[in-house]
């Protein structure tokens, strides 16, 4: 695998999993967020209610609470304190349930405690929530796939110098006599890549002409001495007083 495709697949990767990540806490924190908001509605009725009971000295009716449900349970002398949480709303429109949020607290009324439940629809902040989650996961999409896109086509001009030096180590020839020329890179790292690869074919092709002079002087000099000791031998294998045994030694 390629070091361009090895990244992009880190890269997306890495990506996917943060986006996804931060969409969990966002669509987390929203919800928290029109949770709290919706509770702070609720109190305000709770303590609406609360008002009404202690100036009027009677339980409200239902529709005197906006599009909210209230219900009123004698409990005694028990005592509640004020808790919020998550219940199924009935709406008397569509005759349907739907998700709702409720805050229940307790009002005094001649001496009786009665049990307050306030309840309102989440219909409206779930839309909201969806609507953002939607918004959320297209900017996603669209920032993957720009991602995706910019790694593919920039990555490969960035590349580009690398790819241009790799041909020119291929092609390098200690023989021939170098023309190349070089340019300036932008990219540090590779401007570095390509002084070290200068340096490097100068000392190989320095190597290589002190190699090569020195093989043709060592050559050129050991010429006269081996015509002195084959002209040498010449006049010895000659030589009619030379034994059988001395010949033999010669010619070896």
């Amino acid at each position: 695998m390629k070091l361009a495709a090895r990244y992009n697949k880190a890269s997306m990767i890495i990506s996917i999993c943060i986006l996804l990540l931060g969409g969990v806490i966002y669509f987390i924190a929203i919800s928290s967020f029109s949770n709290n908001q919706i509770d702070r509605d609720l109190k305000e009725e709770i303590d609406e209610v609360a008002v009404y009971v202690a100036t009027n000295q009677k339980l409200p009716k239902p529709y005197e609470f906006d599009e909210n449900q209230a219900y009123f349970t004698p409990i005694g002398q028990k005592s509640l304190g004020l808790r919020f949480t998550d219940t199924p709303f009935y709406e008397l429109q569509s005759k349907k349930m739907r998700p709702g949020r409720a805050v229940i607290g307790m009002v005094q009324l001649k001496g009786m405690n009665y049990r307050v439940m306030i309840a309102e629809s989440k219909e409206s902040t779930q839309y909201f929530v969806q609507v953002i989650g939607l918004i959320t996961a297209i900017l996603t999409v669209l920032l993957l796939t720009a991602l995706f896109f910019t790694n593919r086509f920039v990555l490969q001009g960035l590349w580009k110098p690398f790819y241009g030096l790799l041909y020119q180590l291929k092609s390098f020839d200690v023989s021939a006599i170098s023309n190349s020329q070089s340019h300036k890179i932008e990219i540090d790292e590779f401007n570095e890549l390509q002084q070290a690869i200068e340096m490097m074919s100068e000392r190989v092709m320095k190597d290589y002409q002190s190699l090569k002079t020195f093989t043709e002087n060592a050559s050129h000099e050991m010429m006269t001495p081996l015509a002195v000791i084959n002209s040498k031998l010449d006049n010895l294998v000659q030589d009619e007083n030379m034994s059988e045994e001395q010949f033999e030694q010669l010619k070896d």
